[in-house]
């Protein structure tokens, strides 16, 4: 099998590709849509695992980021090589945080499908299966949808190798995991790469939206998942970059635009959690925004130029290109709700930037007088006893380019145990790019606007 470098390769094929969906969505009339996001912690989820305590559920996201940083960082390894079909950012099978509910063919066929941030593929167990997983519901099949066919050989993305042509028939092939190097994490997908008609539901009330022709994997060959003890995930819904993800193949469909609101991620959330795209976005005032360091639709990740870092009042003076991305993906600063929590990079070009930042909050921390804490969970470093009339918890602030200020309140830059009545400061230390993680955008309004290039964002207080 061919052996190619990840990052620089993916960035010439997105280059490549880029063209032919500018032109195939173009001619297509603007949309609005929403999807409504399912946090594990919901009762509403299919992934939900009963009244967990905040401390089980920081060490859950905990366990979530650091599973996928660390995959992320031997991915851009210099002495990385991945092959053609595993090319996409893999991930092992319970780290997925978001599910969503999709409507597909014609007939409807409906079911779960896990967000994968990092991943562009969206695919659903098929029928006839080859090696299927337990499903409560009926699988997805292609022969009873009128509205189903096979994407052709000759379409771009399977003559550009992001899929294959084999014996006439376009396939793809994933592998998930973990990033442990562990083999018995994987999970593995096959399937036909194929068109559907999706239905899409407004959140102004009006008619439902049906777009035809979605890319889609139709997985026949599914080996190693366990989506979660009730069997009601059906597959995977890619939402990164890549051109395959429902964000690229509708780019001016959605006006290039798409934005969410994040509540608390620590408490049982009863109300919806929305994935807005085009004209379904809310535009709320005093939006701040900062451009993205090269055109997204070029760069799997949303890099942004990250000048410096205040805590609290305290602005910590990095020097200028501590968060310039680099060529290969090991440096550089971006934002993705995939990453529950932040992690800071512990060797930005010879700066320990999470160091850094921990020593701002100990110092006022420690001035305090207040006592250390060994009752954290396990990830986090800088825990305290919270005394109950101490409330000077320090905020935080990331100054990026054109002056947008963005600030995290005091209650969203640390985890509270109420439980231990301790206090820590929810930030992990990181060994590759730093990451401005979803703990980090609680309340916030993001609009990730790439008609502009840029992100904006502005404080929202987000229903839960």
């Amino acid at each position: 099998m061919t052996q190619i470098q990840p990052f620089m390769t993916k960035i010439t094929l997105l280059l490549c590709l880029t063209a032919f969906f500018q032109f195939h969505f173009t001619s297509s009339k603007p949309i609005g849509f929403s999807l409504k996001l399912i946090p594990r912690d919901s009762p509403n989820s299919p992934l939900y695992q009963g009244n967990l305590t905040k401390h089980e559920r920081m060490q859950r996201l905990i366990n979530i980021t650091q599973a996928k940083a660390h995959y992320l960082q031997y991915k851009s390894s210099p002495n990385s090589s991945i092959v053609l079909e595993n090319i996409r950012f893999t991930m092992i099978r319970d780290i997925f945080h978001f599910a969503v509910h999709v409507s597909i063919g014609n007939p409807i066929w409906q079911g779960y499908l896990l967000m994968d941030t990092g991943g562009g593929l969206i695919w659903t167990q098929c029928e006839p299966c080859i090696s299927c997983f337990h499903l409560e519901y009926d699988n997805y099949d292609p022969r009873a949808s009128s509205s189903y066919s096979r994407l052709p050989c000759d379409h771009p993305l399977c003559q550009a190798g992001l899929y294959q042509c084999v014996n006439g028939q376009c396939i793809y092939e994933v592998t998930y995991g973990g990033g442990d190097h562990d083999e018995d994490v994987r999970g593995l997908t096959k399937g036909y790469a194929s068109l559907e008609t999706f239905k899409f539901n407004t959140m102004r009330g009006g008619d439902p939206v049906f777009i035809n022709d979605i890319i889609f994997g139709c997985s026949n060959d599914n080996q190693g998942f366990r989506f979660g003890a009730d069997d009601n995930i059906a597959g995977v819904m890619g939402m990164s970059m890549s051109l395959d993800s429902l964000v690229s193949q509708l780019s001016d469909r959605i006006e290039k635009k798409f934005s969410y609101c994040l509540p608390s991620m620590l408490e049982e959330i009863e109300n919806d959690i929305l994935l807005n795209f085009g004209s379904d976005i809310p535009v709320p005032q005093n939006l701040q925004s900062t451009p993205f360091v090269t055109p997204a639709w070029a760069n799997p990740y949303f890099y942004l130029n990250l000048l410096d870092i205040s805590v609290g009042q305290d602005r910590i003076g990095f020097p200028p290109g501590t968060f310039q991305v680099s060529h290969d993906g090991t440096q550089g600063f971006f934002i993705d709700s995939g990453f529950p929590i932040t992690t800071l990079n512990q060797n930005a070009y010879g700066t320990n930037v999470y160091l850094e930042v921990m020593n701002k909050f100990q110092a006022h921390y420690d001035s305090h007088k207040l006592e250390r804490s060994s009752d954290s969970p396990h990830g986090f470093e800088l825990c305290y006893e919270q005394p109950h009339d101490f409330h000077d918890f320090l905020t935080m602030t990331y100054h990026f380019e054109r002056f947008a200020e963005y600030v995290v309140h005091s209650n969203d830059a640390h985890f509270f145990d109420e439980l231990y009545d301790i206090f820590c400061v929810a930030i992990l230390p990181g060994s590759g790019p730093s990451i401005l993680g979803a703990f980090h955008q609680q309340n916030k309004r993001i609009i990730y606007n790439l008609n502009d290039n840029v992100l904006q964002f502005v404080t929202e207080t987000c229903p839960f």
